[in-house]
């Protein structure tokens, strides 16, 4: 399922490359051109960013370090109600 946010910025990203795609490479088109690149790659960043939202890669999760416990400290937290499996 695509989200709103990513189909406006994909939208705004077809939009900017088809009115920039093919303008001639005059000295009065420079900087129009400049801002329609700025345009593009922001869109193609927040695209990125609404992608990684939507469904981030695995390697990008942390990772969490595995702590050895003992026993006397597992049973000082059942103690307490912590991993004793009652809520």
């Amino acid at each position: 399922m695509v989200s709103e946010r990513f189909e406006r910025l994909f939208g705004r990203l077809v939009v900017a490359f088809k009115q920039h795609q093919d303008v001639p490479r005059t000295t009065a088109n420079v900087v129009e051109l400049g801002a329609a690149r700025w345009v593009l790659e922001a869109a193609r960043s927040e695209i990125a960013t609404e992608r990684d939202r939507m469904a981030p890669h695995p390697l990008n999760r942390r990772i969490v370090r595995k702590v050895n416990v003992s026993e006397n400290d597992l049973a000082r937290l059942q103690v307490f109600g912590v991993g004793s499996g009652s809520c």
